[in-house]
């Protein structure tokens, strides 16, 4: 049945079969469940208001599950065994476990509304891999937590045990996460298989301790994180490794291992307390020092254990660094060595919570590197790559230290503070998908003159990811086809791209982009899509005054502000009506900027007129010129110099490039005042430059001369004679 509002009875001589769901929903105590030694491999659910039901044997329901709704279990003393005992809903309901023993895997009773539980002298015992206690907060007698995999278990709410048993498995990367504080009345007892097999019990939140008050404690082979030791027990032990964030745990005291014997970590015969010292000291703890030296013997360093120390230093070391059997964490500096070589195909996460650097040496790291710096800082001291994965920040501080950065992609999506100092070099990013990602009101991106680039070459698809953030440049590069897509709005110094190929820049609709500079344009056979990621519009804003230059765009959904400033150029192709319709991109070029010089060679009926082309609007000048007048005229709109307004101008036709030139202006009037402007005309249109004056010189008058008789004339010579009758007082030096 799927339902049975009264007992259950099976018995010794009969056949249990049946596996689907039972549910018990009486609602009148004296309900019994007798087993008669059967096993089931029902999910039982109690789920009757004031029922009660008393196990009458002991109870194996292999790997199912038992939930509790609503009523009483009274588990009699009886061995129990499940998979999963869970409660649920808001009813009343209550569990009294008396004297028995309970296996299973999963203890949850996160929902603990209307819960009463009664421990009496009971053992909880949970055994096998992920696995859970979640004790909702209750009073329990007897709890042991026996893992036999690498899964991470937790335990949940504030619990108070009598006494809590923690084992750990044969395994070197066990975790038990706390997520709220603990009290043990009695014996807290946490052991780890061995020296190299370890526990790591920490905080389920980075950076939040967890207290556990324990009246006595016997802790070995065990490392903490983010947890506070407390109450009457020692909090001390054999083989304590402190990383970071923890109080009131002694902890081993912390020393400095140097490799010397080729070999994995997590051997003896590796270490020594001295450089080339003799091998059999400690592996290191996590808050121990770590280096490889020239005194390193030959072979491959293998790294092992899942926590290798504090400071890593391979200074000198010539040696092999293979970084590739599990993720290693790190809680100090990484330092390596140019002569040495570094097979690191494993993620590292970096856990610091000081200031620390990383050198690399020109090597690459072959996986992903995260930043788990509470409260640090992790500062470059050369170029940083790596050839898989991304860049991970999730707590501190990064500093590029004006560093390059190569990397597949970035990811620095927070929910805990977390700052990255751009500094000025180049973060390449070389992936798909999301390239660059960066969300969260927790991080802070201090651009400084940084270029993002995204460089990869392939044909899928590449996103910026980011929002309300301040970036220098953002530059597309490589033969990629593949589109690329910038969602939130951000702030740019400068979008721009050195691609030759055709390509798709798509915006998240809604979403504002600042920017200073464009550098985005196509050519001929080779146009650039400017899009929305849907119909509606985006907005590009140009900020700092100038204008944007484009050409070979095919724009659709796309708002340019401000008016008459984003030029998309003569060859662009306008889809801006297609669907909801974008505005303010103009396609054509902007005039061309030109100004008249002063005047010169200036005489009676000619003069020179000077004018000096400062920007062809980044379309071709195909004619140039000046006009001129006796009288002052108001600036020409866009027109031919014919409808200019003024009586005269010069002409000239073709090609011409930015620069200075003339016109000479004949056939003028003597002391008159002309004013002149200089004018050039692309495809746009005409523009014509500021109005210059100038006045024309006199026309001499010729002198009126009389011829007088020769005198005093010889053999040789004579004396001419003249009379001035008239020197138009304008030419005296005449003979």
């Amino acid at each position: 049945p799927s339902h049975d509002t009264s007992s259950l009875l099976l018995v010794a001589g009969m056949t249990y079969s049946y596996t689907g769901a039972v549910t018990f929903a009486a609602t009148s105590t004296g309900k019994t469940l007798t087993f008669g030694g059967k096993t089931t491999a029902n999910a039982f659910t109690f789920n009757g208001s004031g029922g009660g039901w008393t196990v009458q044997d002991a109870w194996n329901n292999g790997t199912s599950d038992i939930t509790l709704t609503t009523g009483a279990l009274d588990t009699n003393d009886q061995t129990i065994t499940l998979r999963t005992f869970t409660t649920i809903g808001s009813g009343t309901k209550s569990i009294d476990l008396g004297s028995s023993t309970v296996n299973c895997t999963n203890w949850n009773l996160t929902v603990s509304t209307g819960l009463t539980v009664t421990a009496g002298t009971s053992t909880i015992a949970l055994t096998g891999a992920g696995l859970i206690f979640a004790g909702g907060g209750k009073t329990f007698s007897t709890v042991t937590i026996t893992s036999t995999t690498t899964s991470t278990f937790s335990i949940s709410g504030a619990n108070t045990f009598g006494t809590l048993t923690i084992t750990g498995p044969a395994s070197k990367t066990q975790i038990v996460s706390i997520s709220s504080n603990q009290t043990i009345s009695g014996t807290l007892t946490i052991a780890g298989n061995s020296l190299t097999n370890r526990l790591l019990v920490q905080s389920n939140i980075l950076g939040t301790a967890r207290t556990i008050t324990a009246a006595t404690t016997t802790i070995s082979n065990c490392d903490f994180m983010d947890i506070t030791g407390a109450g009457a027990g020692s909090w001390s032990g054999t083989s304590l490794g402190n990383a970071l964030g923890n109080s009131g745990i002694t902890f081993t005291t912390p020393v400095t291992r140097y490799a010397v014997t080729a070999g994995n970590w997590s051997s003896t015969g590796v270490w020594s307390a001295t450089s080339g010292g003799a091998s059999g000291a400690s592996v290191p703890l996590c808050h121990d020092t770590v280096i490889l030296d020239a005194s390193s013997g030959a072979g491959t360093y293998t790294a092992d254990m899942p926590r290798l120390g504090a400071d890593i230093t391979c200074t000198g070391f010539t040696r092999t660094l293979s970084v590739n059997s599990l993720t290693t964490q790190i809680f100090g500096s990484f330092i390596l060595a140019s002569g040495m070589t570094y097979s690191g195909n494993q993620t590292i996460e970096f856990r610091g919570r000081s200031s620390h650097t990383i050198t690399s040496a020109g090597k690459t790291h072959g996986r992903a590197l995260w930043f788990y710096a509470l409260g640090g800082t992790y500062t470059l001291q050369d170029a940083l790559t790596i050839s898989t994965f991304s860049l991970y920040g999730r707590n501190g501080t990064f500093d590029a230290n004006d560093f390059n950065v190569t990397v597949p992609n970035v990811n620095f999506n927070v929910s805990q503070t977390f700052t990255v100092n751009m500094g000025s070099g180049t973060w390449d990013c070389t992936g798909i998908n999301n390239a660059w990602s960066g969300t969260g009101s927790l991080l802070t991106v201090n651009c400084e003159t940084s270029t993002i680039v995204i460089s990869d070459t392939s044909s899928s698809s590449k996103t910026f990811q980011s929002s309300g953030r301040t970036f220098n440049t953002l530059r597309f590069t490589g033969a990629g086809t593949g589109s690329y897509t910038v969602t939130g709005s951000n702030t740019f110094a400068s979008i721009e791209s050195t691609k030759t190929n055709t390509y798709t820049i798509l915006f998240s609709a809604g979403t504002t982009q600042t920017i200073a500079s464009w550098g985005i344009t196509g050519s001929s056979g080779n146009m650039v899509t400017i899009n929305s990621t849907s119909t509606g519009t985006h907005t590009l804003t140009k900020s700092g005054g100038g204008q944007v230059r484009a050409d070979y765009l095919s724009i659709q959904h796309s708002v340019a502000t401000p008016s008459d400033t984003w030029y998309a150029g003569v060859n662009s192709t306008d889809n801006q009506n297609v669907a909801t319709a974008g505005s303010g991109w103009l396609f054509t070029v902007p005039l061309p900027t030109w100004t008249t010089q002063a005047v010169s060679s200036i005489s009676d009926l000619t003069a020179t007129a000077n004018g000096n082309s400062t920007d062809d609007g980044s379309g071709i000048i195909s004619e140039r010129g000046f006009v001129y007048d006796t009288v002052t005229r108001s600036a020409p709109s866009n027109v031919a110099p014919a409808s200019s307004g003024y009586a005269s101008n010069i002409v000239d036709t073709g090609t011409f490039s930015e620069g200075a030139f003339t016109g000479n202006m004949t056939g003028l009037t003597e002391l008159t005042t002309y004013y002149v402007r200089a004018y050039c005309k692309n495809e746009a249109g005409y523009d014509y430059g500021d109005e210059v004056s100038f006045t024309t010189l006199e026309t001499p008058a010729v002198p009126v001369v009389t011829t007088q008789a020769v005198s005093t004339i010889t053999g040789t010579t004579a004396l001419g004679n003249r009379t001035v009758v008239d020197d138009n007082a304008t030419y005296r030096d005449w003979e």
